[in-house]
Parts: structure tokens; C-alpha cells; sequence
């Protein structure tokens, strides 16, 4: 995502390899185009940095164009804990300058916890993570949350969010825990509402519709094993 002419992608690196995240750009015809540098914190090393499999997984453009938001799954591994059944985990916000490519801002979004404990003997993994963000405006955001359990399956839930009165901690190595997070609200939870719902990861707005209202758009990704899928939803009065 990025315009026209111009695609912005994240890789969420190997941690377990020593290899960090990135967030590139590229033309329209994908050549090449630059590289954002991201801070050191981000970097796996010596027990520090984003954790295997839980780096950039969201990705937006400020409404003005002007800013790339990119936020990690999970918390830092100097910031604290994944989620757990009973706690939340504290996934960093980062606000790119477009054109400059500094580090404008850092926040805290915390997560909800996970929402059930796995039922599935062989399979006993659970987990939940921030896996998009996608802008309202310059301040505001939708956030999705993906809960998952084995034998239980997942939970999909959209927030919404703002930086509004957040914590800016740009370029800290390690959060303090006194930060003010992002605060949160519940705008729509797609397993309680008896939708089937895979690995939702993907969220942006669709075309208009004939009413005039927005459409929604989000996307699952099959993750080798489940299925692709798509939800389409109408947005009133947008």
C-alpha cells in the first residue's frame, strides 16, 4: 500500500535467525525503491528485539499521506510478555516520516488477553496479536485483533484506536510500563457475531457503495493450513 505509483510492504525478519524486520518500497512495476530504517530496538540480538513471527504485521498510511504506521504483533522482547489468558501484550506503534524516513513517534497498543485456553491435546497453542491497523485519519485508526486456540479456532475482533493522548516514546530502547497506551473500544467482533472467521490479517476500505456508504474489507491468510477468505462489510454514513 502506498499510492499509485509507489507499493509499501513490511518483512517480519527471522528472529530466530538474527535477521530484523523491514519496511521497503517499490515502484508500481517492483523495482526497488527504498529501504526505511528503523530503530535499534526493533533489531534481534542478545535477547532483545521483535520476536519470531511477531514483528511488522500492520501496516497504513496516515490519511495525509505524509506518515507510515507500521505496529509489531507482539511486545518487544525488552518490553515485556506476549499475551497470556490473562494479560494483554504491549505491541509498538511506529510513525515513519514518508519522505524523510525518520522515526516521528512510538506508541503502546495494548492487546486484550487471549480469549480461551486451547481444548485440543495435540494441539495445544494459543496466542493473540495486533495484525492490522488501517487509518481513519491522521490520529485515529481501526485495529484488528486476532485471538486463536487450538481446538478452539479463532477470535477476530475489530477496535478502534487513536494516538490522541498516547505516549509518544520515539526511540526508546525499552518501554518504562508507565507509558499511556493507545486507548481502545470495541467496534465489532466478528466470531461473536456467527461469522466462520480464519487468520484475519489484512483490513482496507473497498469501493463505495450504491447508498454512498463505505465498504470494508478484510482478509484472512490461509498460513499454509486454512483457507483465504474475505469479509465484505458496509460502514454507515462514512
Amino acid at each position: 500500500m502506498a499510492g499509485r505509483d509507489r507499493v509499501l510492504w513490511t518483512s517480519e525478519g527471522a528472529a530466530s535467525a538474527g535477521l530484523a524486520p523491514t519496511i521497503r518500497e517499490a515502484s508500481a512495476d517492483g523495482a526497488f525503491r527504498r529501504d526505511y530504517r528503523l530503530p535499534d530496538a526493533y533489531r534481534p540480538a542478545d535477547g532483545r528485539g521483535v520476536r519470531n513471527n511477531l514483528a511488522f504485521e500492520s501496516l497504513t498510511r496516515s490519511a495525509d499521506g505524509r506518515s507510515i504506521v507500521a505496529a509489531t504483533e507482539a511486545a518487544l522482547a525488552q518490553d515485556g510478555p506476549i499475551a497470556t489468558l490473562d494479560a494483554g501484550t504491549g505491541a509498538r506503534v511506529l510513525v515513519l516520516d514518508r519522505s524523510s524516513g525518520r522515526t516521528r513517534a512510538e506508541y503502546v497498543y495494548r492487546t486484550d488477553p487471549i480469549t480461551a485456553a486451547p481444548t485440543d491435546p495435540a494441539n495445544p497453542y494459543a496466542d493473540r496479536g495486533l495484525t492490522e491497523l488501517l487509518a481513519l485519519n491522521d490520529t485515529d485508526f481501526l485495529a484488528v485483533e486476532r485471538s486463536f486456540a487450538g481446538g478452539v479456532g479463532f477470535t477476530i475482533q475489530v477496535f478502534w484506536t487513536t494516538t490522541r493522548g498516547a505516549t509518544n516514546a520515539a526511540v526508546r530502547d525499552a518501554l518504562t510500563g508507565r507509558e499511556r497506551v493507545m486507548p481502545t473500544r470495541l467496534l465489532l467482533d466478528l466470531t461473536a457475531a456467527g461469522t466462520q472467521v480464519d487468520n484475519v490479517e489484512g483490513i482496507t476500505w473497498g469501493p463505495r457503495l450504491p447508498n454512498g456508504d463505505r465498504s470494508l474489507v478484510l482478509a484472512a491468510d490461509d498460513n499454509f493450513t486454512g483457507f483465504t477468505q474475505f469479509h465484505l462489510l458496509r460502514v454507515r454514513g462514512r
